[in-house]
C-alpha cells in the first residue's frame, strides 16, 4: 500500500472512508462481543445450551435489523459524515472520501455478523479458526494491491477489504454452525437475557466509542494539517498494531472467558490471579516492543514503508508520529484487559466515564500541541499517549478498588525488572544502529533491510540474556514453549521414518 499510493491525499480519503465501518460496525461488534460472552457464559452454565442458544438467536436477528435499518442510513448520509469526521480535507479529497464510504458501508454488517460468531466459539474456548481467518484481510489485500491497483487505483484496496470480510465470515459462521447447528432467527426480543445483554452493550458501546471517537477527533484535526498527516498517523498506527495484534489481542481474548468462567463460579482469588497474570504476561512482550519502535523507529518505517511513492519525508514525519504513540503501547495493553475485567464484574458505567473524560481531554490536548505549540501529527499523537496512560492509571485505581489491590502490587517488582530490561535493550539497539549508519551508510534498501534485521536479532538476544540475568520468570514461561516446540520438531522425523 505504501509502494503504491505513498502518503498522498487519496491515502487520506481511503483512511477517512474507513471511518464509517470503523465506527458503526467494528465498534458496535466490539461492544456486543464483551458484552455477550460474559452473559451467554453464565447462561449457559446456570440453565443449559438450549437457553444460551435462544438468547444466541434473538441478538443475531436483532442485530440484523438494526444493523441493515444503519447499513441505508449511511448510504444515504456518507457525504455528511464525511464533512463531519474531516472538515478540513480539499474539495476533490472529500468528495473521494463520500465515494469511498459508500462502497465499504457493506463492512459494517459482514463485521457485526462475523464478530458475533467469533465472540460464541470463544466462549466454546475455541481461538485458534478466527484469528486465522483474521489473515484473510492481509492476503487480500496484497492480492488486490498487486492484480487491481493499476486498474482500479485506491478501490482496489476496498474490493480486498470487501472480500476478505465476506469469506472471514463464511469460513468462521459456517465451522460454528456446522458444530453447533442451533441458530434461527427468533424475534422474541422480551428476554431478560437479551436485556442484560444490552444493559451492559450499551455503557460499554459509549465507553469503546471514546477510543474510536479520540482516533476520529485525531484525523479530524490532522485534516487541517499539511496534506500527508491523516496518512502518516495511519501508518504509525499499523506499525503500533503489530505487537497489539499479536500479543495484546490474542492474550485479551484467551484471558477474557476464563475471567469470566471464574466470576461467574464466585472464585475472586482465580480471577485477581488470572488477571494479574495476564498484565505481566502482556508487559513482558509489549515493554521492549515500545522500546524497540522509540529507539529503532526511523529504520524500521524506512524498511517496511519507504519504497514507490512513499517518500524519505513521510518516513521521517511517520517515525515521529510514531514514537509518541509508542510511549503509551504499555497503557494501551494494560487498559484493554482492566476494562474487560470491569465488563465481567457487570460494571461498564466506569470505564466508560473514564473514556469519556479521556475523550475530552485528548481533545483539548489535540488543540493545544498540534496548534499552539506546532508539533503537527506527532503531537496528536503525543497527546493520545498521554491520555492513555492517564485512564489507564484511573482505572487500575477503580478495579483494585474493586478487586483488592493485593495482585497488582506483587506485579511491581517484576514489572520493574521488565522495564529495565527493555531499557536496556533498546538504548543499545540506537547505539548499534549508529554505528551501524556512520561506517557502513545503508542507503540502499536490501543493505538497510537485512542491517536492521540484524539489529533487531541482536536487541532480542540481548532481552533473552537480561531476562536470565535478571531473572524474569515470564522468559521461563516462553523459554518453555519454545522447548515444547523444538522437541515436537525432533519427533517428527522419528515419527515420519
Amino acid at each position: 500500500m505504501a509502494n503504491q499510493f505513498g502518503a498522498t491525499a487519496a491515502k487520506d480519503a481511503f483512511v477517512v472512508a474507513g471511518n464509517l465501518p470503523t465506527i458503526f460496525g467494528g465498534l458496535v461488534a466490539g461492544a456486543l462481543v464483551a458484552s455477550f460472552i460474559p452473559v451467554f457464559i453464565s447462561v449457559r452454565e446456570q440453565e443449559g445450551e438450549g437457553v444460551a442458544w435462544a438468547l444466541f438467536s434473538r441478538v443475531f436477528s436483532l442485530m440484523a435489523v438494526v444493523m441493515g435499518l444503519g447499513y441505508l442510513l449511511m448510504w444515504f448520509f456518507a457525504s455528511q459524515v464525511v464533512t463531519f469526521m474531516a472538515p478540513g480535507l480539499a474539495g476533490e479529497t472529500a468528495l473521494l472520501a463520500t465515494q469511498l464510504s459508500r462502497f465499504m458501508v457493506p463492512l459494517v454488517l459482514i463485521s457485526t455478523f462475523l464478530g458475533l460468531f467469533t465472540a460464541v466459539l470463544n466462549a466454546y474456548q475455541h481461538f485458534l479458526l478466527p484469528r486465522l481467518a483474521e489473515q484473510l484481510n492481509n492476503i487480500f489485500l496484497i492480492a488486490a494491491v498487486l492484480l487491481l491497483a493499476s486498474r482500479l487505483g485506491i478501490v482496489s484496496l476496498i474490493v480486498g477489504s470487501l472480500g476478505a470480510s465476506f469469506i472471514q465470515l463464511l469460513l468462521v459462521g459456517g465451522v460454528l454452525l456446522k458444530r453447533k447447528p442451533f441458530l434461527r432467527l427468533d424475534f422474541g426480543w422480551r428476554d431478560r437475557h437479551l436485556g442484560r445483554v444490552f444493559r451492559l452493550m450499551v455503557p460499554m458501546l459509549i465507553g469503546g466509542s471514546v477510543g474510536t471517537l479520540n482516533m476520529i477527533v485525531d484525523r479530524t484535526v490532522a485534516s487541517f494539517l499539511p496534506v500527508s498527516s491523516i496518512s502518516a498517523l495511519d501508518y504509525a498506527a499499523k506499525i503500533i498494531a503489530i505487537p497489539s495484534a499479536m500479543f495484546i489481542g490474542n492474550l485479551a481474548t484467551a484471558i477474557y472467558p476464563t475471567l469470566a468462567l471464574y466470576w461467574a463460579r464466585k472464585e475472586p482469588d482465580n480471577f485477581r490471579r488470572s488477571l494479574g497474570k495476564g498484565l505481566y504476561a502482556v508487559w513482558y512482550v509489549i515493554l521492549p516492543a515500545a522500546a524497540g519502535l522509540i529507539f529503532l523507529g526511523k529504520p524500521i518505517i524506512s524498511v517496511v514503508f519507504q519504497t514507490g511513492a512513499f517518500t524519505a519525508e513521510a518516513t521521517a514525519l511517520t517515525a515521529s508520529v510514531l514514537l509518541f504513540y509508542a510511549l503509551g503501547l504499555f497503557a494501551s495493553a494494560g487498559a484493554g484487559l482492566l476494562s474487560n475485567a470491569f465488563v465481567i464484574l457487570g460494571d461498564a458505567v466506569t470505564p466508560t466515564w473514564l473514556g469519556i473524560a479521556a475523550l475530552l481531554a485528548n481533545i483539548n490536548l489535540n488543540l493545544l500541541l498540534a496548534g499552539p505549540l506546532g508539533l503537527g501529527a506527532p503531537g496528536l499523537a503525543l497527546a493520545t499517549s498521554i491520555v492513555g496512560t492517564l485512564n489507564f492509571l484511573a482505572l487500575l485505581y477503580f478495579l483494585q478498588r474493586r478487586v483488592g489491590a493485593g495482585t497488582f502490587r506483587d506485579l511491581v517488582r517484576p514489572v520493574a525488572k521488565v522495564a529495565l530490561a527493555s531499557l536496556i535493550m533498546g538504548g543499545a539497539s540506537w547505539g548499534l544502529w549508529q554505528l551501524i549508519s556512520t561506517f557502513l551508510h545503508p542507503d540502499g534498501y536490501w543493505l538497510r533491510l537485512v542491517l536492521v534485521l540484524a539489529v533487531v536479532l541482536v536487541a532480542v538476544t540481548l532481552y533473552a540474556g537480561l531476562s536470565v540475568l535478571l531473572k524474569i520468570e515470564e522468559f521461563q514461561r516462553y523459554k518453555g514453549y519454545l522447548d515444547r516446540i523444538l522437541v515436537l520438531l525432533r519427533r517428527k522425523p522419528a515419527a515420519t521414518g
